[in-house]
């Protein structure tokens, strides 16, 4: 008795293997199957192509980013160096005026006799110099004050224009 229900399981488990087997799917179903793989793919392949797209865009974005901004560099530095070259020549006209005014004053010192008109000529002569020191000073600042606006301004406008592409990127 035992052997009877094994030997039906079994049975009614190949029956219904072999059903199966003889089972068709429908065309309808395949084609389904088929074309929803197809859109599937295809959309793959378009948004991997809408990434491959959005990529090339960002990387040319930073390769033109970083074009500006040795160009920007370029012009801060060449604007220092101007701004420096042109604050070593006023220290060096400066000098110059202070040797040739030493000079001068050494010689009229010289020329005088009288140990009172030495005094006045040296108080003179420290009145004149402060004067002097004070213009060259102002001099110096302007020189100073015109290097630093022309270094910044290369940054400045850099700036300005990476702001106004932000502004427009977002529609502003």
């Amino acid at each position: 008795m035992n052997a009877t229900p094994k030997k039906t399981v079994k049975a009614e488990a190949a029956g219904m293997a072999a059903k199966a087997e003889a089972a068709e799917v429908p065309a309808n179903v395949e084609s389904s199957v088929g074309t929803a793989a197809e859109n599937v793919t295809e959309r793959v392949v378009a948004f991997a192509g809408q990434s491959l797209d959005k990529a090339q865009e960002t990387a040319n974005k930073a390769t033109e980013a970083a074009h500006e901004n040795v160009q920007i560099f370029d012009a801060t530095a060449g604007a220092m160096r101007s701004g420096l070259v042109e604050l070593q020549l006023k220290a060096i006209e400066i000098a110059q005026v202070n040797t040739d005014s030493a000079f001068s004053f050494m010689r009229e010192l010289l020329a005088l006799r009288d140990p009172q008109a030495m005094v006045k000529a040296n108080m003179e002569f420290a009145s004149r110099q402060a004067a002097e020191v004070a213009r060259q000073m102002r001099e110096i600042n302007e020189v100073a004050a015109k290097c630093a606006r022309d270094t910044a301004k290369p940054a400045q406008d850099g700036l300005s224009r990476s702001f106004a592409e932000l502004n427009k990127s977002f529609g502003g």
